[in-house]
């Protein structure tokens, strides 16, 4: 494996620099300065980006500064931007390579955990077919593979951990329903690492609410 120091004498590795017009400006300047002089100054870098070998810094810097500035919208797009730049950069490497340009370089490794952290996280769970019945074990053909989101970048908007936890369960519940699965009690309470009696409750009160709410062995809503 290439330590820190080999990587930086690869020909596509350069310190991490702000650019305004082709030239490196100050590294302080969206982070204890102001946010909008920082964006002014990332606004007449942008143009630079093409023309230097890691014109994804720019945009990762452009990044910082429209985060600083609140402008979360713009923030998240040239976010995007920046690490499909960092990407195409790394393109020519053997993904072993590639993983390590992501990790072992802190330039890269910031861009790739800023893009991870807007990221939904899913995992896949063997769930009953919603049609299968109850009351005996289950063939193999009774069984879909369901993929759950347990974890969105717009979970974090809500504040009360409660709500945010119902919010959870209703998206599963309608993930599980349009995949055509039927989770169990213990299913959702392992997915939420919260208990069954927690699971039990949050259902009855997305039901009082007329939410679509079907476990496995239950009818209603």
């Amino acid at each position: 494996m290439l330590s820190t120091s080999s990587w930086r004498s690869l020909p596509w590795y350069l310190p991490c620099w702000k650019w305004e017009a082709g030239r490196p400006i100050g590294r302080g300047l969206n982070t204890g300065g102001d946010p909008k002089a920082a964006v002014a100054a990332t606004d007449r870098a942008i143009g630079s980006a093409d023309r230097v070998e890691q014109g994804y810094l720019i945009f990762f810097r452009r990044y910082e500064a429209l985060h600083a500035a609140q402008r979360m919208d713009e923030a998240q797009d040239t976010l995007q931007r920046a690490h499909l730049e960092l990407l195409k950069t790394l393109g020519g490497l053997t993904p072993e390579q590639r993983n390590q340009a992501l990790t072992a370089i802190p330039e890269h490794r910031s861009i790739e955990e800023a893009w991870l952290a807007t990221q939904p996280v899913v995992t896949t769970i063997g769930l009953p077919a919603m049609e299968a019945p109850t009351g005996r074990p289950l063939r193999s053909d009774e069984w879909v593979a369901v993929t759950w989101t347990v974890s969105h970048p717009a979970d974090g908007k809500l504040t009360d951990p409660v709500d945010r936890r119902r919010r959870l369960l209703q998206r599963l519940m309608e993930e599980a329903r349009n995949q055509g699965g039927a989770p169990t009690v213990d299913d959702l309470a392992a997915a939420l690492h919260t208990s069954r009696t927690t699971v039990r409750r949050d259902l009855a009160h997305l039901r009082k609410q007329g939410q679509p709410v079907f476990t496995r062995g239950s009818r209603s809503a």
